[in-house]
């Protein structure tokens, strides 16, 4: 066999384990797929309830966990039956809301915002005295998150290109990793509705938190 046959066969390989690990990902962050770890040994199973995860969350936010959604930058092809606002500045007077829950999302998964000074001054008395959440999704800005003393370089992994940002008592419990590099993939190339899933199945946990522990 000579070498350009071996390239040829071994570019086929690659398409075809990349094509496998998108698969994977996806089935396993939609929830599709999940998997339990019992005495050392790994099952994966098909999760009957999964295909309904993502309307769940977006029926108690509708419900028995009144949110609302303020979006910032990019959309994020939220399934239609999502309620959200869509924002042009970070400000107190465009996230006007009688919810209990508040949410912002800052799409920047294109790299073109420019947080000031002033926004993350904002997203730090949402979060912390108005004991709020926001999601950032991009990674052009974690410089200046980091400069805000949002978010340290131990906080979140290198893989990671996106995080909540939630109130919690313990400062080091604000910090929680939502989105990578091979979800982004996934997303920009396969699965455009991944984002909004990947909003939703978080609030979904969190909605399930809240009730656990009675409190943000």
């Amino acid at each position: 066999m000579n070498k350009r046959v071996i390239k040829i066969v071994l570019g086929v390989v690659g398409a075809i384990l990349v094509g496998l690990l998108i698969f994977v990902s996806i089935m396993f962050f939609t929830g599709k797929w999940d998997l339990e770890i019992v005495d050392g040994e790994v099952t994966v199973y098909i999760n009957p309830d999964a295909e309904d995860s993502y309307a769940q969350a977006i029926n108690k936010s509708k419900t028995t966990h009144p949110t609302d959604i303020f979006v910032y930058g990019e959309n994020c092809q939220f399934r239609k039956e999502v309620e959200y606002v869509k924002i042009s500045k970070l400000c107190a007077e465009q996230v006007v809301s009688n919810k209990e829950f508040r949410v912002i999302v800052i799409n920047d998964l294109n790299g073109e915002l420019n947080l000031t000074d002033e926004d993350m001054e904002f997203i730090q008395n949402f979060v912390c005295d108005e004991k709020h959440m926001v999601m950032y999704f991009g990674d052009s800005q974690f410089d200046k998150f980091i400069e805000a003393g949002i978010i340290s370089e131990s906080s979140i992994s290198s893989r990671e290109m996106g995080f909540v940002y939630k109130y919690h008592e313990l400062p080091i419990m604000r910090i929680a990793g939502i989105w990578s590099y091979v979800d982004n993939e996934v997303y920009m190339n396969e699965n455009e509705e991944l984002l909004g899933s990947a909003i939703f199945i978080y609030l979904g946990s969190y909605y399930r938190d809240y009730d656990a522990n009675g409190s943000k």
